[in-house]
């Protein structure tokens, strides 16, 4: 009898209780699937009334950013209505919490997964940088990160292509100076060396002095794998050489290096490395390439995107932008923007046509025009 009634239980563990509520249904006592219901409903209209909106040429600033929300989303509903479902099928309580628990765990560990790297893609693309405005007329500079140059494409063992990406990577570097000229001795300084300077990199400078008028400074130790060079100072005889021009503000001295009289001193500066990704989770704003491009404000929150632009603000990879100056060419109508002059490795100007307008189909139509207009 003991065997039997164990049989009987465990058979009926994931039995359905006629007294409860089917799979999604809408039955009023189910008052936290209606409340999952009323939001995922009105986030669909929400979502649909913006992609209308923007058929029209009309979009909402952070559509884009947020985007990979549409997908997200329905899924996190449909998995606490089936949570929700299971809670009141299981006949225990440890059933209860446990099994839409584990669901749920899981569940959120892929939509922190998969929700970081549609965010980081999403944040890539026509997404808003600033506002500007002049004699009434609002504008925002919309940003659009391009593949950076110097991308390369390798094989893998698995013999798949990967991309790699240059990015660059904040560093120490190492310089010598010869503080003391030595009479009757000329000197010659070569190579200079980088290290990344981020706080879990450990690296070390040694010095070695290959003979009385050779020194050889090195990175002995480098965890980062991607520091490089060397500096050598070679001393010979001959004409006196001067001592070396006084360090800057921004160089550090660090140590100095002495044999028989000749005198050598080792500073540090920060500056950059580059180095290759195979990810652009690995990268930051600055090193993609940026395509920036204005439209009028609307409604406070909308862009028009359906105004026509021409043009873009190119910002290279870690350019900088400092200003963007508002030039009107024919008043309340035809305005050019383009970057200040002490902006770093930035081109290229934006004319905004506040009184006329295009006509793009949907999204692609929008994204493949402004890129057109980048490159022309």
């Amino acid at each position: 009898m003991r065997n039997v009634s164990r049989t009987r239980r465990k058979s009926a563990l994931f039995e359905k209780d006629p007294d409860v509520l089917p799979f999604f249904s809408i039955h009023p006592k189910t008052k936290a699937g209606s409340v999952i219901r009323i939001a995922m409903s009105v986030f669909c209209m929400l979502a649909l009334v913006l992609a209308l909106f923007m058929r029209k040429g009309i979009m909402f600033l952070w559509f884009q950013k947020y985007s990979f929300l549409l997908y997200l989303v329905p899924m996190a509903g449909l998995v606490l209505l089936i949570c929700l479902a299971l809670f009141k099928r299981m006949k225990t309580m440890f059933m209860k919490i446990g099994l839409p628990g584990v669901i749920l765990f899981m569940a959120f560990a892929v939509f922190m997964t998969f929700g970081g790297m549609m965010s980081y893609t999403a944040n890539l693309s026509l997404i808003p940088k600033m506002g500007l405005e002049n004699d009434g007329k609002k504008v925002v500079i919309m940003r659009a990160c391009a593949e950076p140059d110097g991308t390369e494409y390798v094989v893998n063992e698995n013999g798949v292509e990967m991309p790699k990406y240059p990015v660059s990577v904040d560093a120490y570097v190492y310089t010598v100076r010869v503080p003391e000229a030595v009479e009757g001795m000329s000197y010659t300084i070569e190579g200079e060396i980088k290290v990344p300077s981020a706080s879990h990199v450990q690296f070390e400078v040694k010095e070695e002095w290959l003979d009385d008028n050779t020194l050889r400074v090195y990175l002995a130790k480098d965890t980062s794998g991607v520091g490089s060079g060397e500096i050598k100072v070679l001393f010979t005889e001959g004409e006196t050489t001067p001592a070396s021009a006084e360090p800057t503000e921004s160089q550090i001295y660090r140590n100095s290096f002495e044999k028989n009289g000749k005198k050598v001193n080792l500073y540090r500066e920060n500056g950059a490395i580059h180095s290759m990704v195979d990810t652009i989770m690995n990268m930051k704003e600055s090193d993609f390439k940026q395509y920036l491009y204005a439209y009028p404000r609307t409604m406070f929150l909308f862009a028009k995107l359906n105004t026509k632009t021409e043009g873009a603000i190119v910002i290279e990879p870690n350019g900088e932008l400092n200003a963007i100056h508002w030039e009107w060419i024919e008043q309340d109508n035809i305005a050019r923007l383009s970057p200040s002059e002490d902006s770093v490795d930035v081109s290229g100007s934006i004319t905004i046509y506040f009184n006329e307008t295009v006509d793009p189909k949907d999204l692609n139509d929008i994204e493949n025009s402004t890129q057109e207009k980048a490159e022309g």
